[in-house]
């Protein structure tokens, strides 16, 4: 912060903020690219298996239930 000196003044905070939320945003979108796209991509197709959303959750909760009873 400004106050520790880390920062000379609040502009700079700002940029160096911005500049965080720049290079997040680089990692997903590379991330978008790499992994999620060619996934979504083979779905389409047919290729790639996928799971009702809501037997998915059924599981998790009996998972969560039984856990919390023993």
């Amino acid at each position: 912060s400004v106050a520790t000196g880390k920062y000379a003044s609040g502009s700079e905070v700002i940029r160096a903020g911005l500049r965080t939320l720049q290079e997040r945003d680089v990692i997903i979108e590379d991330w978008l690219k790499e992994q999620v796209s060619g996934t979504y991509d083979a779905i389409m197709r047919g290729e790639q298996p996928t799971h009702d959303v809501g037997a998915v959750f059924d599981r998790l909760r009996t998972a969560h239930c039984a856990q919390a009873i023993a």
